[in-house]
């Protein structure tokens, strides 16, 4: 009923070919690939020799990859940003081996402005971005992101009603709004007919600090979770375990060993809904 994923977000420190390996041999259908500009994988390093290498891998694997993180910055109208943009598109496009356009994932980005006096701007700035979407045949799915002022439910369903792009919908990545104190069930009331990507992995917040963890490790109840897909009728969608910078980047971290980990957490989950 629900298919995993795992997003290479989360293997920084990993050669992506060796990344994909591991993700396949752990038992994941679905890889997200990061196209950011500091990760290995990136287009700004990783050319389209590499790029198809890394699609022959995929699909000797098995991998479905239609799925690409690429860290855009939408409000940043340079030519050099639109180009770095244009990269990563087609470095989307490079990596796909369905038959259905791929969908590329991103917050906002640094050059947002702040959201109540700006949130018009960023409408039409993401409008622009996505009109570049669908030149370039992509799906763009926006994260809200918590520690930022776009941070909501409400202000997600908003962007996404207003930009009013065919492109343009939602990466529900759920701990976002729940480490911010949202309900789970809201969110999913809210934003689960915006939505086309599905992230998750945990986290909570003290005196104003935002700490991540692992899925199955916070207070994120992952049987809730996917019966919440199910209620939603979201089941089409993958479900991408996803782990924060905050420990991927530590000295002890373990990709292969964190990647088991979410999958066991996920796979028991979802096998308890019926």
């Amino acid at each position: 009923m629900f298919d995993l994923g795992f997003s290479t977000y989360a293997m920084k420190k990993l050669d992506p070919f060796t990344a994909i390996n591991i993700i396949a041999n752990t038992g994941y259908k679905y890889v997200e690939i990061c196209v950011a500009d500091d990760w290995p994988s990136s287009p700004l390093n990783f050319n389209r020799h590499k790029q198809k290498k890394l699609l022959q891998n995929l699909n000797d694997l098995g991998l479905v990859s239609n799925h690409t993180f690429g860290f855009l910055d939408i409000c940043d109208k340079s030519d050099k940003n639109l180009d770095n943009i244009k990269m990563k598109f087609d470095m989307a496009n490079v990596l796909n081996n369905t038959s259905s356009k791929p969908i590329l994932t991103s917050t906002l980005g640094n050059s947002a402005p702040n959201w109540e006096s700006g949130k018009n701007a960023i409408c039409e700035e993401l409008f622009r971005v996505g009109e570049l979407a669908y030149q370039n045949g992509i799906f763009l799915a926006i994260e809200p992101h918590a520690g930022t002022d776009f941070e909501s439910p409400e202000k997600a369903l908003w962007l996404i009603r207003n930009v009013n792009h065919e492109n343009i919908s939602l990466d529900l990545d759920i701990s976002h709004f729940v480490v911010e104190g949202h309900n789970m069930s809201k969110c999913f009331d809210l934003c689960a007919q915006i939505s086309s990507v599905i992230h998750i992995k945990d986290g909570y917040k003290v005196n104003n600090q935002i700490h991540y963890c692992l899925t199955g490790d916070g207070q994120i109840n992952v049987e809730k979770f996917f019966m919440l897909i199910k209620n939603h009728q979201l089941e089409k969608f993958p479900v991408f375990s996803e782990v924060s910078l905050q420990q991927s980047l530590l000295d002890i971290y373990d990709p292969e060993v964190v990647a088991k980990y979410c999958f066991n957490v996920l796979d028991k989950a979802k096998n308890n809904i019926t």
